[in-house]
């Protein structure tokens, strides 16, 4: 089989997950398996909190319908036993062409869910001591909650797992129990990512997936020998939910090897969209670690030989045969149309491709695929890994590595450093264990000493907020009627974010300043009820909730809430002239704001009384040209995400599909993000924070894990 792209869902739940949602009896597995093959899904894991006991039923049920239908082979001359083996026949059928791989969602003590897929040859009883091992019993099996600590942190679950052929995945990330959200920015987020062990990170935001694989590419701590393969899958508790996100793999056979492979080429092989050849390759020639050589004709060989040497010495990547220095696809030719030709047409580039790596004094172990253009032309793109040794031509005593993103020949000063930082790194991979756990202390300590001096420079350029604000008013929540209340579960069914035009102000919870994963808005939550154009005070409101959440609204808003949230105040500038209610609610919702709170106040709840009476704003003189120049363009900035919000509150969402209504949320919330960082640093420069001051104040934010809006 030549290879091509498969669907592939390797995160499931059985009956044997005690939080299972469907139904718990043998024939829910046959239904789970069917599904899948309804779905075109060619892979899939059975992967239980703390358990093989699904994947063990399974087995378990193929073995006894085996041995049944042996049993009535015996039979002779009976319809009954014809009719009992058809009935067998189509059950095993159904469990055919897809492959069932036996998996976990291992939960360690560092409260983090792992998911491990373990080749299928591996007897079930090795699974279950790898969990007894690990912590859990008969009684754990299954719980997403368990009573039990594992007795694996991160760092042992990895070194276990080295017994077996396995593939290895940090489950939902960014969700609950993820890496991201429970392990902060740390030497132990850096260790556990940059694992070798580590094949895959299993995620749900796209903005958060950009954001590690940038940390991945371009942290020293991180990097990574192999590239890192970002997957989502469906984490299903039902047969429904089985395949409602699934991952493409490029596979030769649809085996457990195959699939092995291709997560340690995840730049080419592992795509969560539909990969077409064009999107493939753009990825491959843009990426940093990727160089082009256009064919293997005069200077080019010993070019492309010394590229690969210099891959080989340093971080590994690509070379791209067909592609020439301006990254335009030139193409290698191809002779022939029958298929026996094209094939010895590549197998002709590869011989070429073998000989030139001979000449080579290390063994050099390549991985190639091969990507058919237009007009009978293909392109080669080779995987070159990071070797342990330095690789350079036999006649040819020259080092190379890549420097700067350019290949580089090597002074003996150079190698003789690198050879040094080898040594280091060697000698610290030894200690890592001890130094992680003291700089976690250290770091603690630093972050909390480095802010002091910069929240005393916060309050000396600022004053209390009271004293430039209208007294707070109390809103109460309204009451509504019965059609009322069923009318506004309609509306948030097509609006699930609110519209653009409202007469009632929704709170559904309690709302922090910032979600986890995003600025969030500026904009009240808002829906149109229909209501008397009495109810709506026509002037501007700051509008502060619980859990230290802050809306502007241009109108002053009844509200509704679903939750136990029953008020919330409002209040408003004096004098709009200097101190504007939109700079006001750019101010609490900002970096410095949000940082002051968490470090000098302790919590990021403005709306707690004890905590409104310490809130500052900046000391600013609106005759001062320069300070004025820059908070008018904070209230540029601020309309711009009000305008943003106003178009995305204006789309309907009752019929979109999840994946698209995800995709649309991230784009807005990119493009929010960036006029937001522009206010931070704005006000960063309002009250005169040198670019250390702002490191230390985003550094905390980081550290109490308050999402940062992205820079331009």
């Amino acid at each position: 089989m030549e290879n091509e792209f498969f669907k592939v869902d390797l995160h499931i739940h059985t009956p044997a997950s005690k939080c299972y949602k469907g139904q718990k009896n043998t024939n829910e597995y046959l239904r789970i398996v069917k599904a899948a093959k309804q779905k075109g899904i060619k892979i899939i894991a059975f992967t239980d909190h703390n358990s093989i006991d699904g994947y063990k039923t399974l087995q378990e049920l193929r073995d006894n319908l085996e041995n049944q239908k042996a049993t009535f082979l015996l039979i002779k001359d009976s319809e009954q036993s014809k009719k009992e083996i058809k009935k067998i026949d189509n059950i095993l059928k159904s469990l055919q062409n897809v492959l069932i791989l036996p998996g976990v969602e291992f939960e360690v003590s560092n409260a983090v869910h792992f998911l491990v897929i373990f080749d299928n040859k591996t007897p079930v009883k090795q699974i279950e001591k790898f969990l007894r091992d690990g912590g859990y019993d008969e009684e754990q099996f299954g719980s997403d909650q368990p009573t039990k600590c594992s007795s694996f942190d991160i760092i042992h679950f990895y070194e276990e797992l080295k017994k077996f052929n396995c593939i290895v995945i940090c489950s939902h990330f960014d969700s609950d129990k993820g890496v991201y959200n429970v392990i902060p920015a740390s030497t132990l987020r850096a260790k556990c990512l940059s694992s070798e062990q580590l094949n895959g990170i299993e995620y749900k935001s796209e903005v958060t997936k950009d954001k590690i694989a940038n940390i991945i590419r371009t942290s020293k701590e991180y990097l990574r020998k192999l590239p890192m393969a970002f997957v989502k899958f469906s984490d299903a508790h039902d047969v429904s939910e089985v395949g409602r996100n699934v991952t493409y793999i490029k596979l030769g056979k649809i085996d457990f090897n195959s699939l092995k492979k291709a997560f340690g080429n995840a730049a080419e092989s592992v795509s969560t969209e539909y990969p077409e050849i064009k999107s493939i390759l753009d990825k491959l020639i843009f990426n940093e670690l990727s160089f082009g050589v256009e064919n293997l004709l005069g200077d080019n060989k010993r070019y492309f030989q010394e590229l690969i040497c210099g891959l080989y010495n340093s971080e590994g990547g690509y070379c791209l045969l067909g592609i020439n220095s301006d990254n335009n696809k030139i193409g290698l030719n191809l002779v022939g149309n029958k298929k026996n030709e094209i094939n010895a047409a590549i197998k002709k580039h590869f011989d070429e491709i073998n000989t030139c790596i001979n000449e080579l004094d290390v063994d050099i172990e390549l991985s190639g695929t091969v990507y058919p253009l237009l007009g009978k032309k293909f392109i080669i793109s080779l995987q070159i890994k990071k070797g342990d040794k330095f690789a350079h031509l036999k006649n040819d005593n020259n080092v190379y590595i890549i420097k700067d993103k350019k290949l580089t020949l090597l002074t003996l000063k150079e190698l003789q450093k690198i050879i040094e930082n080898r040594t280091i790194s060697f000698v610290e991979a030894r200690l890592e264990s001890k130094i992680t756990r003291i700089e976690g202390q250290v770091n603690s300590i630093r972050s909390f000493l480095k802010i002091i001096p910069v929240l005393h420079k916060i309050e000396n350029t600022c004053i209390p907020l009271n004293e430039i604000i209208s007294k707070p008013a109390v809103i109460g929540k309204m009451k509504l009627s019965i059609r009322d209340m069923g009318k506004i579960k309609e509306l948030e069914k097509a609006h699930p974010n609110g519209v653009s035009k409202g007469d009632i102000l929704l709170l559904d919870e309690i709302t922090s300043p910032r979600l986890s994963d995003a600025y969030l808005r500026f904009s009240p939550p808002i829906l149109n009820l229909g209501l008397s154009n009495k109810l709506l005070d026509k002037k501007e409101t700051i509008y502060l909730v619980p859990g230290g959440g802050v809306f502007f609204g241009e109108k002053s808003y009844p509200m509704f809430t679903k939750s136990p949230v029953d008020f919330m105040v409002t209040f408003l500038s004096k004098n709009p002239m200097e101190y504007s209610n939109k700079f006001i609610a750019s101010f609490l919702k900002s970096s410095v704001w949000l940082s002051y709170c968490i470090n000098k106040l302790g919590t990021l709840d403005n709306f707690m009384p004890d905590i409104f009476k310490e809130a500052l704003i900046p000391r600013i003189n609106i005759n001062n040209p320069e300070k004025k120049s820059k908070i008018d363009e904070i209230e540029r900035n601020f309309d711009k995400i009000l305008s943003l919000e106003k178009q995305f509150c204006s789309k309907k969402f009752r019929h979109v599909n999840k994946d698209i209504y995800l995709q649309v949320v991230n784009s807005h919330n990119m493009q929010v993000g960036k006029f937001a960082y522009e206010i931070d640093l704005l006000i960063y420069s309002l009250i005169n924070l040198s670019n250390n001051e702002v490191e230390v104040i985003e550094a905390s934010l980081r550290h109490n894990r308050i999402f940062l809006p992205l820079k331009k």
